[in-house]
């Protein structure tokens, strides 16, 4: 058989039809979740329910971490329809890593709030080649993963270094987090979609994302157990060739 040009077997399209549904489930999961606390709070704000000012503005935060949470997956699932429809194009330029990492640190600050994050990047790191935004939700999803299984008030740590991969220099950034780790079995499939930890209620399509995105950037993306507990998440990214300079300044992507 084929679809959209692409050949499957039975036992694939099968496969693909209970990944779909899987996906379904998962999803209308994940917006009900959000959709029912935003709902709950503006219906009592409608009603003319009083709140002191300090569990006023307590709600609102509700609100707006959902709206939040809301976002990402649906950037999540756009994301995911390109990767599949084999639209998934950087449009690369001079990015420099280390405003990137900040800037997204800094707009996750509601995500991040319950745990501590070092940011640790070395002065003079290199520019990479890449697409600011999808670069952005590459960030984004390793954080998202990293609050999910690390404990509350835990450090997680950012890092970023200079390294050599198969396609030559490149720019290694790490997440790592102090979580209950990944066993090995699930770790060689982390990066498939739909592929969930223990209790996660997640769509299982964020860190496959991570691995399109970066791939289509020609890099690598990998994942590595910690001494003493955690799990360590990282990508490479191509340096910018001097003479392809013009850099993505914050906010033009």
């Amino acid at each position: 058989m084929s679809v959209s040009g692409t050949d499957f077997s039975d036992g694939e399209l099968r496969q693909r039809d209970l990944q779909r549904s899987a996906l379904l489930r998962s999803v209308t999961h994940d917006l009900r979740t959000p959709l029912s606390a935003i709902r709950a709070v503006v219906s009592d704000l409608h009603d003319g329910v009083q709140y002191d000012e300090l569990t006023r503005i307590d709600l609102l935060e509700t609100v707006l971490d959902e709206i939040d949470r809301l976002d990402r997956l649906v950037g999540n699932l756009l994301a995911a329809s390109r990767i599949e429809a084999g639209a998934m194009e950087p449009r690369a330029a001079a990015v420099a890593i280390e405003e990137l990492l900040e800037h997204r640190v800094r707009t996750l600050g509601s995500l991040l709030r319950e745990h501590v994050v070092a940011l640790d990047v070395p002065d003079g790191l290199p520019e990479v080649e890449a697409d600011y935004g999808q670069i952005e939700q590459v960030v984004t999803n390793l954080l998202t993963n990293a609050v999910r299984y690390a404990p509350t008030g835990s450090t997680i740590e950012v890092d970023a270094r200079v390294a050599d991969d198969s396609a030559g220099r490149a720019v290694r950034v790490a997440v790592r987090d102090r979580g209950p780790g990944m066993p090995s079995d699930f770790a060689a499939r982390a990066f498939e979609p739909f592929v969930k930890g223990v209790g996660s209620r997640s769509t299982g399509l964020g860190l496959s994302i991570c691995k399109a995105i970066v791939e289509a950037h020609g890099g690598q993306v990998g994942v590595d157990a910690r001494r003493g507990g955690g799990t360590a998440i990282w990508f490479t990214l191509p340096v910018m060739q001097p003479l392809e300079a013009g850099r993505v300044q914050m906010g033009e992507a």
